[in-house]
């Protein structure tokens, strides 16, 4: 599928489903395993260019990865990223399943 299938198939979910979506797609596509269950996620990537992946505003994207972050699945900052795959694959599912509570 290609990057562009893919946002116009994430296009409806929230922001935060959005962005986990992107850090999976990024670090399936570019990552490097490391230990202890991170992936190395190198780019010059900045908040505004993740924000333009996801369809939404740096601001938010901020916020984002700062609970991310809170949360032990994200390291890092300005395109330099540890990412937890299993975890943040199992935080996207709980986001889905609180949305269709909704």
């Amino acid at each position: 599928m290609s990057l562009l299938e893919d946002q116009l198939e994430w296009s409806g979910e929230n922001v935060a489903s959005r962005l986990v979506r992107v850090l999976l797609m990024l670090a399936e596509r570019f990552g490097e395993p490391e230990g202890e269950g991170w992936t190395r996620l190198d780019l010059e990537l900045k908040q505004e260019d993740l924000a333009a992946l996801g369809g939404t505003t740096r601001v938010t994207v901020t916020q984002s990865l700062s609970e991310l972050r809170d949360a032990g699945l994200v390291e890092g900052t300005r395109g330099h990223y540890r990412l937890r795959k299993d975890g943040l694959q199992l935080y996207l599912e709980q986001l889905q399943e609180a949305e269709e509570i909704e």
